[in-house]
């Protein structure tokens, strides 16, 4: 399982850390990521606890499900194909500030991590 409340854990063949997250009441979740085998993995994964998830393979795609739908959470690349996940989460978070997101990304070091807390 990829899935292990309240944790999202990824197998060791990915590049990924633990990443944790609140049980939300709500268990919809907006899922932003370019590369298809990781997108469909945590789908899967999601899924089987539980989760609706919606994937989006582009930040532009993801930008517009979000504005028609209402998800619980978002989980989102930095690294995207049509533009940066970073300016995806500075729209997220100044239209609806309330809205949780973990950033993903395969990038190291604490540029990335501190670019996305000042967001």
């Amino acid at each position: 399982m990829l899935l292990e409340t309240p944790y999202l854990r990824i197998g060791a063949s990915f590049p990924f850390e633990v990443c944790y997250f609140a049980i939300m009441d709500e268990r919809r979740i907006l899922l932003v990521e370019d590369e298809h085998k990781i997108a469909d993995a945590l789908k899967m994964g999601l899924s089987e606890d539980g989760y609706d998830v919606e994937t989006a393979y582009d930040g532009n795609i993801g930008w517009k499900l979000f504005q028609q739908q209402n998800f619980d959470l978002v989980v989102l690349d930095i690294n995207l194909p049509d533009g940066n996940g970073i300016d995806l989460l500075q729209y997220i978070k100044t239209f609806f500030s309330d809205t949780i997101v973990i950033m993903v990304t395969n990038q190291t070091g604490e540029y990335y991590k501190n670019l996305c807390y000042k967001k």
